[in-house]
């Protein structure tokens, strides 16, 4: 009720709109029609912790402290219906089904009012040996998990932006991603891109990456080359220049 009573009402009133991404200011221009001069794209960043080199010796403590797996795949975030986190379910299942299933799945996000469903589909599945949920993580901790994950998958069928995506390929992991919404916008060529309707597509893109040693180098550097792209200077200068535009007129 809220989103759709205020909000609508706040981008009319507002003399000037600032979007995340060329894919939020298409929504808004479809969905609420506003004139596409009154909305400005400034992209997000990533955080210095994401940044960050740690040695091979700090990333193997920090997994035997934690107790996490030598070798896993990685997906960070809510458990919410359109992140899709089923249809990594399905491709675990499929890879499990052909005997190339080699490492676990771990899922790092609260327990939310979604996470019966999601363990559930787990459960059905027969993939409890094959997916442990870490609950919340912290943003200490955060990095770290995401740089000791040999695969990071994102196949959201909505972001405004996709910030987890970004902080992954920054961190040099091979990252794959839906090609729904604003995402290929931002991972650019640094990342595996995906139907997020189809596991069979997620199941060969997770077997690539896993068997083929040049692809994964690849993919960590060019993702580390898109991320640069992306700087709070950037952001903060041209927010500034937004303002001041508004205060001109």
């Amino acid at each position: 009720w809220y989103h759709r009573t205020f909000v609508p009402l706040s981008i009319k009133k507002a003399r000037k709109i600032i979007a995340v991404s060329q894919n939020t200011k298409k929504d808004l221009i479809n969905y609420l029609h506003i004139k596409p001069e009154k909305i400005s794209v400034i992209y997000e960043a990533v955080d210095e912790q994401f940044k960050k080199n740690h040695t091979v010796i700090e990333l193997e403590k920090f997994k035997k402290d934690k107790g996490l797996p030598a070798n896993y795949f990685l997906y960070a975030g809510t458990m919410k219906p359109y992140k899709n986190i089923q249809l990594i379910i399905s491709a675990l299942k499929i890879l499990k089904q052909k005997g190339e299933l080699k490492y676990k799945l771990l899922i790092a996000g609260r327990k939310d009012r979604f996470f019966p469903t999601v363990y559930k589909e787990v459960k059905d599945r027969n993939l409890l040996d094959d997916v442990d949920f870490l609950g919340y993580v912290s943003d200490d901790e955060l990095p770290l998990i995401i740089k000791c994950a040999d695969i990071f998958i994102f196949p959201s069928l909505y972001e405004g932006f996709g910030l987890p995506a970004l902080e992954a390929m920054s961190l040099g992991v091979p990252t794959i991603v839906s090609n729904a919404s604003s995402l290929p916008e931002v991972v650019g060529d640094g990342a595996m891109i995906v139907d997020p309707h189809d596991p069979q597509n997620l199941a060969q893109a997770i077997l690539s990456l896993s068997h083929d040693e040049d692809l994964r180098k690849n993919f960590s550097q060019r993702g580390i080359e898109r991320s640069q792209v992306f700087l709070w200077r950037k952001t903060a200068e041209q927010t500034i220049e937004v303002y001041k535009s508004v205060l001109e007129e």
